[in-house]
């Protein structure tokens, strides 16, 4: 398969292989930024090197080809990861949300019976 050219999704169909990036595809954004509202855009690719690829609105932003995460070389305080589709952003929210949650009830001193866990242990051991 050729990188400029949109792969064929059958292909990697029923398997944990991800859809290589390819020139032309539409990447969502959400950018958590230090001081600044969360934003939604969308990002276009327009270049693909060998680690790294490029996007048309900015072609200084610099994406791993496979985390799709922004690379940067000085310290900033921006967080830009690129998605493919709107369920992968909704899939993180919940992920976060539920991780929260469980943590949040374990901490503060609250008091948990031996019984109890020693359940939430065997449910963490099946993992």
């Amino acid at each position: 398969m050729n990188e400029t050219t949109k792969p064929d999704a059958a292909a990697v169909a029923g398997s944990d292989m991800l859809l290589p990036v390819f020139i032309g595809q539409r990447l969502l954004c959400f950018a958590n930024s230090i001081g600044f509202a969360s934003t939604r855009t969308e990002y276009v690719v327009s270049k693909i090197g060998k680690k790294y690829f490029y996007v048309e609105e900015n072609d200084r932003l610099k994406f791993d080809k496979e985390t799709l995460q922004h690379i940067d070389n000085v310290y900033t305080q921006n967080n830009v990861q690129l998605y493919r589709t709107e369920q992968e952003i909704q899939d993180i929210k919940e992920r976060n949300r539920l991780y929260n949650t469980i943590r949040e009830y374990f901490s503060y001193g609250r008091g948990k019976s031996l019984s109890m866990l020693r359940e939430i242990m065997s449910i963490i051991e099946r993992q």
